[in-house]
């Protein structure tokens, strides 16, 4: 009962963001790391479910250059309540396929190995190593690498594509 409540509350986050700005926090990626020379965040927005805080998602670039797919970036998801890693892989796969139309063959099962259960302060970062590539953070340590055919655009396009739930968020974290 517990999963089938995350996964609803996870669902419906992805389906109905509220957002609004919130403080900066310590860097996640750290200078000289992953090809983010002395990387700042670029945006970042506070996504909301109702009354409920879901995470706080931050974008960082090189020297806070715009947001370009061919360029090295990284995106830090910092959870404000409880989700399971299985809920969290579903999800992702979900949006993806709500996005394209269908479920990308495997992916849920290479996301199931990158992320971990979550608590309140628990931070996720994805870092695009290529079009079919990243590296996942749990805690500042990694997780995984995922290689999948145009992998940064299709994950990442979540929070940052042209088809996003919410492009008043992608603005925010694109830092327009």
């Amino acid at each position: 009962m517990r999963i089938l409540h995350l996964t609803a509350a996870l669902s419906l986050s992805l389906a109905s963001l509220t957002v609004a700005p919130q403080a900066s926090a310590e860097p996640v990626v750290t200078s000289g790391k992953l090809g983010l020379q002395a990387s700042q965040p670029l945006g970042r927005t506070n996504v909301k479910w109702l009354m409920f805080d879901i995470y706080t998602a931050e974008l960082w670039t090189d020297r806070r250059q715009p947001f370009a797919w061919n360029r090295p970036f990284a995106l830090s998801l910092t959870y404000k309540r409880d989700f399971d890693a299985d809920d969290l892989a579903r999800a992702s796969v979900e949006e993806i396929a709500r996005i394209e139309g269908s479920a990308p063959a495997g992916l849920e099962s290479r996301l199931r190995s990158c992320f971990a259960d979550v608590n309140p302060g628990d931070r996720i970062t994805g870092v695009a190593t290529g079009s079919d590539k990243a590296l996942f953070f749990v805690n500042g340590r990694q997780s995984c690498a995922v290689s999948y055919p145009q992998f940064t655009k299709r994950f990442f396009g979540i929070w940052l594509g042209p088809n996003t739930r919410d492009p008043g968020a992608t603005r925010r974290l694109l830092g327009s």
